[in-house]
């Protein structure tokens, strides 16, 4: 890395954010993914067999489990984002989430703006022919309660720089999931403290058996063909970002982010600690500025940065206490949905009790911009991808 992007990068105050360059299609409310490629995916559902049985067994009914999964072991979806040069789109999977969202702050939508949610859509397309050649994979673990496709705003825009994405979403942890049988079960909370520990651990279970599999080549022979084993990275928010902790003292990766919960949080004095890859910490102003004591050991002025770790606060270069301007979930595409008319409506609602304010104060776009450039600036310095400003052909 050169010393400009170096010393920017260890800057922790947000700066000026600079824009990627973005088209926004006239009905959508996504960032578009501004690489060379186009985004295509395939989903897995997986029965986890070294977690049996999973440790909600004992409090959730039987028949939230696949019927080919008698042993009631963890059960793990995945989506593999990868570049494609096919065009199209698929309707925007989280949609529940958010009509379920608008009926709790705003009771009286109509259809027709019901509808705004129903008819949103991702830009990625299912099944897509894969343009051929070696990417990065980055593994993508989400926060409790939310679907990892509620991050596209960030993954899309990654893949279309020239990466794999495998986004994991546990069952029990990450929102609604999808059994064989085509029902759906929710989250589930623990009652106790040390049940909602636990998470963290179910979490690193399910990451390290996908992990796995895709090392065994369980993928498509196509996508794992594709995959430069050499360069592997994680990235998680919130559960995830813990999740992601932990992973990476045990395995060999290259790179590794963290957003909105850290290394600092999860380990007593983690400049002691042996991590081997680089990582980079990304906070919120909400999360940074509630927490900025010796909750966060980076701060001591004792405790020098360690070689290759850097942080990025997303924060108000004009207003830089202002801790509502960006949000712990200003990580996912809230930051740029909340300007749909209907989420807008509600959003308005929830904003009026700060315990439950939806978006943060700061223009969703530039915080969503702000983010991508970050993680394509680190994961391209140490994952060893080049910028692609033109389209590869499949041939």
């Amino acid at each position: 890395m050169n010393n400009l992007i170096k010393c920017f990068m260890l800057i922790i105050f947000c700066l000026p954010i600079f824009l990627i360059a973005q088209t926004l299609s006239p009905d959508s409310y996504l960032v578009s993914p501004s690489g060379a490629f186009n985004i295509g995916f395939v989903d897995y559902h997986w029965i986890n067999t070294d977690a049996c049985p999973s440790e909600f067994a004992a409090v959730v009914n039987k028949n939230s489990f696949s019927q080919n999964n008698p042993n009631h072991c963890n059960e793990v979806r995945i989506r593999v984002y990868y570049p494609t040069n096919e065009s199209g789109a698929s309707r925007y999977e989280p949609r529940s989430d958010f009509i379920k969202m608008v009926g709790e702050y705003y009771k009286n939508a109509s259809v027709d703006e019901i509808d705004q949610i129903n008819h949103l859509q991702s830009f990625s397309i299912p099944e897509a022919k894969i343009v051929k050649g070696k990417y990065p994979v980055i593994f993508f673990t989400s926060g409790y309660d939310v679907s990892p496709q509620m991050y596209e705003n960030i993954l899309t825009t990654l893949v279309s720089y020239g990466y794999i994405v495998v986004a994991i979403n546990s069952e029990f942890l990450n929102g609604g999931f999808k059994l064989s049988n085509g029902n759906f079960v929710n989250s589930y909370l623990p009652k106790t403290k040390e049940g909602g520990k636990s998470l963290f651990m179910i979490n690193w279970q399910d990451l390290s058996f996908i992990y796995k599999q895709v090392l065994r080549k369980k993928l498509s022979t196509s996508i794992t063909n594709s995959i430069d084993f050499q360069h592997v990275g994680l990235l998680g928010h919130s559960l995830g970002a813990g999740t992601v902790v932990h992973f990476a003292e045990k395995q060999k990766v290259q790179a590794v982010v963290t957003l909105d919960l850290a290394w600092d949080n999860i380990y007593p004095n983690p400049s002691d600690r042996d991590f081997k890859a680089p990582f980079l910490e990304m906070f919120s102003s909400e999360i940074y500025l509630k927490n900025k004591s010796g909750n966060f050991p980076y701060l001591y002025k004792n405790n020098p940065l360690r070689k290759d770790k850097y942080i990025y606060i997303l924060r108000n270069r004009l207003d830089p206490n202002q801790n509502k301007y960006t949000l712990h979930m200003s990580f996912s595409d809230q930051a740029t949905l909340a300007y749909l008319p209907v989420i807008s409506k509600a959003a308005q609602v929830a904003n009026n009790n700060p315990d439950k304010r939806f978006n943060g104060l700061g223009n969703g776009w530039n915080i969503a911009a702000a983010v991508n450039e970050q993680l394509l600036l680190f994961f391209n310095q140490y994952l060893k991808v080049k910028n692609t400003t033109h389209r590869v052909s499949d041939n």
